[in-house]
């Protein structure tokens, strides 16, 4: 029982080194797959505003474009750990978005919206959202420069 008490507490000492490291994961992670998801809008803008077009999205061309940005720069901006709060928030919309009209045939039961990636990727930028940038980040080397003085 003592040697279990000492490795569990090893355990613990390592998991409070490494916690930096689940967020950092997350943040680059989301930040390629989404730039890489708006740069790749942006190179097939008319095929996206096809797309919306069918799925009956109100002025299609506009919020393709949108969309592409909205990836691109917000995915961009998880990568370098700056405005993740708002970053997030911009991207899980879109997530939501993309939930109601492109994925919504899939989700016949509550359930399914779990084996649908954009629910997952609305999970993940809900928690950067409330935690932000982590101690990895441009934002924590620049200490903090919007804070309030």
């Amino acid at each position: 029982m003592k040697k279990l008490k000492k490795f569990h507490t090893k355990v613990l000492v390592i998991a409070e080194k490494m916690k930096w490291l689940p967020g950092l994961l997350t943040r680059l992670t989301l930040g390629v797959m989404f730039v890489e998801a708006g740069w790749g809008k942006l190179g097939h803008i008319a095929k996206v505003t096809q797309f919306f077009l069918e799925l009956g999205i109100p002025m299609p061309e506009f919020h393709a474009w949108l969309v592409a940005l909205t990836e691109l720069v917000c995915g961009a901006l998880l990568i370098v750990g700056v405005f993740v709060r708002y970053a997030s928030v911009a991207l899980a919309i879109t997530m939501g978005v993309a939930l109601v009209t492109a994925k919504s045939e899939s989700i016949e039961t509550i359930t399914d919206i779990a084996g649908v990636p954009e629910f997952l990727y609305i999970i993940l930028l809900s928690w950067l959202a409330v935690f932000g940038a982590g101690s990895i980040s441009l934002y924590r080397a620049l200490g903090n420069p919007w804070a309030k003085k």
